[in-house]
Parts: C-alpha cells; structure tokens; sequence
C-alpha cells in the first residue's frame, strides 16, 4: 500500500513491542481497551516509512491492539480539492488496512476554522469569519462522503478548543519555553534542542534568517507565536495574556493531546506539513511534556498540475466538486 511515495510493507517475524511508555497520567483516557489481534496481525510485523528516519521500521502500536492516529485537517475557506482528497483517501485506507489486522484506531482529525486567511476572506464577502469556516466544514464533509471516506473519531475545531490551548500555552510559558510580549506569546525554538530538524534534516546553524527587525517582539528570529493579540473586527478570546487567538502550531498539539495523549503512535499529513508545522508541534511536545510527539510520522506526496504542487494558496487547484 501506498501514502504518496511512501510504503507499508509486511515481513514475517515476531510482533515487535515499543520499549518506552511515556503517555502522561490523565491524557487520551480509554484508549487502553484493545480488541483482540487476528491470527496475521500476530504472525507478521508492519512496516511503516517513517519521515524522521527516512527509512521504513517495524511498527506496533505503544498499546497493543490500539492505534492512536492524528491527521492534521484543513484550513477551511474555501472548496477541497485533489490534493486534500488524496490525503484523507491516503489515511483511510490506512486507517481501514490497521483496522482490518485487528487493531482499534483512534482516529482525530482537526478543523482549523480561524486563521488570517479565514478573517480575510470572510470580509471580503461580509461574513462573520466562523460561520464562513463553518459553511466549508459542511462542505468538507459532504465531499468526504462522496469519496467513501469515513470520518475519524474525533473531528474538533479551533475555536471549540480555545481552553485546552491557552492552557498548553500557559504551560510553556511555566517551563521556561515561551515568552509573552504586549499580549502575545512566542515559543524559544532554540531551546527545544531534541526535536528541532527531526523531520527536516536541518541544524540551526544551517537555517538563513534576516535578523529581527528593531522593535519586534522576538528574542528570536526563529522564535513563532503561539498566541496572538487580537485586532479590532477580528474573532477573539480572552487569555492571561489578553484577548486574541491561537498561533497555528499550538492547536493541533492542544487538540490531539486531549483526545489521544502523548506520544502520537502516528501522525500523518501532507508533505508540506513537515516544516515548519509539524516540527514545532515537536518542539511544543518537548516543551510542555519532555518526552517525543509521535513514534511514526507519516507524509503524503502532492499532486501536482503542471509540474506544480496542486495548491489553494497558488490558485491552481481543481476541486474535488468539480470532478465529482
């Protein structure tokens, strides 16, 4: 089976079992209740590429017989299209081959239905920005539906999680690993020296950046937000450090840490996911929590229209409505 370019294979051998246990006390409860292992389950051991080590590993679930999986979702403002239909196909049909050898997969995948994209384009069209988002949820999920593909366990938006962030946040802050300036909060990238480069194979040293401008509020330039001050018109709520919203990075682990714990047996998403997202989602995971986000991260290849990346953003898309 394929997920872009990358593999699932099977060799025969034992099962093979994670030696580390290192799931927080009171993070994704009920999940330790496993359906039985069928006899192929027992008798073959999974492969899975992983992205962190560019090779494929054996892999069991740290439970056995229960997979926990977090897919990031989309940003919702305007139709799907082929790229997001590949994806969620991709992680269904490896959802449904994990259910099949017998295990129990715990399935969230997240809505992003506020960001600046979201506001902007909301405006435009004089839309109160949740209910635009709301309008391509909907959509979403009927177009899901019509490609046969199931919805996970758990599908939680943003701005329904705001609490479970701002204390995320408030945690880093406490830890030494985030800063608040003038109402927002930035995390200290450098400072998270295990997980920074594990999926793209960089060094700090190696990374180019402009130095900050006179007044930012960075400490550093690879510094990034993890909560936002808010502007006037905009979607907001309150926070120990003022009204605003959350950065990007921070909502998917706020989220998947609710419903599934740490560590992620899997964490899946588009290849461009990789950098910056998913690694400071890493780096967030070592800061609040010490210990690693995900034992397997799984990326889909794009598909691309003429030799480029099928992409909203680059306004080159075909919806999955139009082919439909």
């Amino acid at each position: 089976m394929h997920i872009g370019a990358r593999h699932i294979s099977f060799v025969a051998g034992d099962t093979v079992r994670d030696e580390i246990d290192r799931v927080p006390a009171g993070a994704g409860q009920g999940l330790n209740s496993a359906v039985p292992v069928n006899a192929l389950a027992a008798t073959m051991v999974l492969r899975l590429y992983n992205t962190r080590s560019r090779r494929k590993e054996p892999f069991s679930p740290r439970t056995p017989g229960v997979v926990k999986m977090y897919v990031c979702g989309p940003t919702t403002y305007d139709h799907s299209h082929l790229g997001h239909a590949r994806s969620y196909i991709d992680f269904d049909t490896a959802r449904r081959y994990l259910e099949f050898l017998g295990n129990r997969v715990a399935y969230v995948q997240n809505f992003t239905d506020i960001e600046e994209v979201i506001i902007r384009r909301a405006k435009e069209v004089g839309q109160e920005p949740l209910a635009y988002a709301r309008y391509y949820i909907d959509c979403f999920l009927e177009d899901m539906r019509a490609l046969n593909v199931r919805p996970a366990d758990h599908m939680p938006k943003v701005s329904e999680h705001i609490p479970e962030i701002t204390a995320l946040v408030r945690r880093l802050v406490d830890r030494g690993y985030a800063y608040s300036v003038d109402g927002e909060v930035y995390f200290r990238t450098k400072k998270a020296k295990h997980s920074f480069g594990i999926l793209s194979h960089q060094k700090v040293e190696d990374i180019v950046v402009d130095p900050a401008p006179p007044g930012t509020p960075k400490e550093d330039p690879l510094d990034f937000a993890l909560w936002k001050k808010s502007k006037e018109g905009e979607p907001s709520w309150p926070s120990p450090w003022g009204d605003g919203r959350p950065g990007w990075h921070v909502e998917c682990n706020a989220m998947a840490y609710k419903y599934l714990g740490a560590p992620l047996d899997i964490h899946g998403g588009g290849v461009d996911l990789k950098f910056p997202h998913h690694e400071s989602e890493a780096m967030i995971c070592e800061g609040a929590w010490g210990g690693e986000w995900a034992r397997i991260w799984m990326h889909n290849g794009f598909i691309t229209l003429e030799q480029e990346k099928m992409s909203k953003s680059l306004g080159n898309f075909v919806t999955i409505r139009e082919i439909l």
